[in-house]
C-alpha cells in the first residue's frame, strides 16, 4: 500500500487516511498495486475533485486511459518498483485487467536524440513516432506483470531504415525481461518441473523449456571418453525411448540422444570421438538387448562387453518363475499343501538362502498354517527334484552375484545343464529352463 502525503496552505502535512475518505476525493484512484513496497507520492491539495482527476490523467507525452486500479505520476514514479533499472524508462502508467490477473504498466524510452544514422552516418534524421512492445516482467505475487514500452523511432532521411534507443531490460526481440529469466532458471536449480515453473512466472510451459535450453548449454561431448561406458535406454517424451550413456564409475553424464537407433548412436560416436579415443574404451555395460552388441566392438574396438548383473538377476527370477508355474501346471489337487506353498508363498523361493528363517516357525498365508520357512521350501524341492535343480542354480547365481565372485559366475554358465522334461506329460512346455544365461 503507497502512503500517500497531501501538503496545503492551512495543514502543511495531512495522513491520505484522513483525506482519502472524504466526499471530495477519489479515493480509488489512489490505492497501491501489487504487494510491492511502493515510494512514497507527494501531490497538491486541491478542492476540486476534477482538478485531482485531471493531474491523475495526465501526462506529458500521451494521454492513457485509467482503468481498474490506477496510480500516475510523470515526475515521481519509481521505475525500480517493477524490477525496472534502465535509467532511460519513464513510467508513466499503471493498471489493472477487468479480471484482476495482469498489471499493466505504461512506459516510455526515450535516450539521448540521434545525431546521426547508425547504418549510413547521414546526419539528417527525424523523430518517426513511437512502437510498443509488450515486456513480460517477475511477477508480483499472483499478479502476472506487463510492460507496454513505447520506444521512440528514428527516420534516416538518407537511407530510409528506422532505428531507436535500446534498453538492457531484454535481449534484442525478446519479450521476457532478464530479470524474469533468471527468475526461471533459480527455479529449476531447486529441482522444480516446468509445469509448475510456468504456474509461478505466469508464463507457458514451452517458454520456461526454451528459457532452460537458452540459458543452459549442454556440450555435445565431453573432454575425455571414459574407460567404462554404460548403455541403456529410458522413456522420454511423448513416451519415445531414447538413449543414454555415462561413466560406469563416476555415474557422470556423457550424452543423451533423443533416439535409440543404432544408426544415431554410431553416427554421434563417429562424429563426435576419434579412432584413437574410442580405443581408449576397455568395457561397455550393457543390458541384454541385442542391438547394442552389433555395433559395440565397431565403436570401440578394444572395448568388453559386460552384461549388467540388474538384468541378470532378472532374468534369473523369471526363468525361476516359469519353473515354478511349469511346475503347478503338473499338480492336480489345487488344495494341497505343496500347491499352496508354490502359489501363494512365491516369495520364499526368491529370497536368498542366507535370510530364510530355519528356526521359528511363522504364519504362512494362504497355507494358513505356522510353518518354519526352510521345511516349506524343502517339502517342494524335495518332490520336484527338477525344480530342485533350478531352484539350487538360482541360489548358487545369486551368491555370485553378491559375492562378486567371478570364478564361481564362470563355472555356474560352463557346467550347466538345462533338466530335461518331466515324464508325466505335464510338466516343463519350455525345458531350457535358465539357458539365455549361457549367451
Amino acid at each position: 500500500m503507497a502512503s500517500f502525503l497531501y501538503f496545503t496552505n492551512k495543514n502543511p502535512l495531512v495522513d491520505y487516511h484522513k483525506v482519502i475518505h472524504q466526499q471530495d476525493l477519489v479515493g480509488s484512484m489512489l490505492t497501491g498495486i501489487g504487494e510491492q513496497p511502493m515510494p512514497v507520492f507527494c501531490l497538491p491539495f486541491f478542492q476540486n475533485k476534477k482538478d485531482i482527476q485531471a493531474l491523475l490523467q495526465y501526462n506529458e507525452y500521451d494521454q492513457i486511459p485509467c482503468k481498474g486500479r490506477c496510480l500516475m505520476s510523470q515526475n515521481h514514479f519509481n521505475p525500480t518498483c517493477f524490477g525496472i533499472e534502465d535509467q532511460n524508462i519513464k513510467i508513466v502508467a499503471a493498471e489493472t485487467d477487468h479480471n484482476q490477473i495482469t498489471e499493466v504498466i505504461h512506459g516510455y524510452l526515450m535516450g539521448d536524440a540521434f545525431t546521426k544514422c547508425p547504418y549510413c552516418h547521414h546526419p539528417h534524421v527525424i523523430r518517426n513516432n513511437f512502437r510498443q512492445s509488450n515486456i513480460h516482467l517477475t511477477s508480483a505475487g499472483d499478479h502476472r506483470r506487463l510492460l507496454k514500452l513505447k520506444k521512440q523511432r528514428w527516420l534516416c532521411q538518407s537511407c530510409r531504415r528506422t532505428f531507436g534507443p535500446q534498453t538492457n531490460l531484454t535481449r534484442g526481440h525478446d519479450s521476457l525481461s532478464r530479470s524474469l529469466k533468471s527468475q526461471i532458471i533459480s527455479l529449476v536449480r531447486l529441482g522444480m518441473p516446468a509445469t509448475q515453473i510456468a504456474l509461478v512466472v505466469h508464463c507457458a510451459s514451452s517458454t520456461v523449456i526454451r528459457t532452460i535450453h537458452e540459458r543452459v548449454d549442454l556440450p555435445r561431448r565431453v573432454a575425455r571418453l571414459p574407460q567404462n561406458l554404460c548403455f541403456d535406454e529410458f522413456r522420454s517424451v511423448n513416451h519415445a525411448m531414447s538413449f543414454i550413456c555415462c561413466d560406469a564409475v563416476t555415474h557422470q553424464l556423457v550424452t543423451k540422444l533423443a533416439s535409440r537407433v543404432s544408426r544415431d548412436i554410431i553416427d554421434y560416436f563417429e562424429n563426435h570421438y576419434s579412432l584413437s579415443e574410442r580405443q581408449s574404451v576397455q568395457t561397455v555395460v550393457v543390458d541384454m538387448n541385442a542391438q547394442y552388441s552389433r555395433f559395440i566392438h565397431r565403436l570401440f574396438p578394444k572395448a568388453e562387453i559386460i552384461i549388467d548383473r540388474f538384468h541378470i538377476t532378472q532374468l534369473a527370477g523369471r526363468a525361476l518363475d516359469a519353473a515354478r508355474i511349469q511346475t503347478l501346471k503338473g499338480l492336480s489337487d489345487h488344495r494341497s499343501r505343496i500347491y499352496r506353498i508354490m502359489k501363494s508363498q512365491w516369495r520364499l523361493f526368491h529370497k536368498d538362502f542366507t535370510n530364510i528363517n530355519a528356526d521359528k516357525p511363522v504364519y504362512l498365508r494362504g497355507v494358513n498354517e505356522y510353518m518354519i520357512q526352510q521345511n516349506a521350501i524343502d517339502l517342494v524341492i524335495d518332490q520336484f527334484p527338477v525344480f530342485d535343480v533350478v531352484y539350487q542354480t538360482y541360489q548358487r547365481l545369486m551368491r555370485a552375484i553378491r559375492t562378486k565372485n567371478v570364478h564361481e559366475m564362470s563355472q555356474l554358465l560352463d557346467e550347466y545343464h538345462p533338466p530335461p522334461a518331466q515324464s508325466n506329460g505335464r510338466g516343463y512346455s519350455n525345458p531350457k529352463i535358465l539357458s539365455p544365461l549361457r549367451s
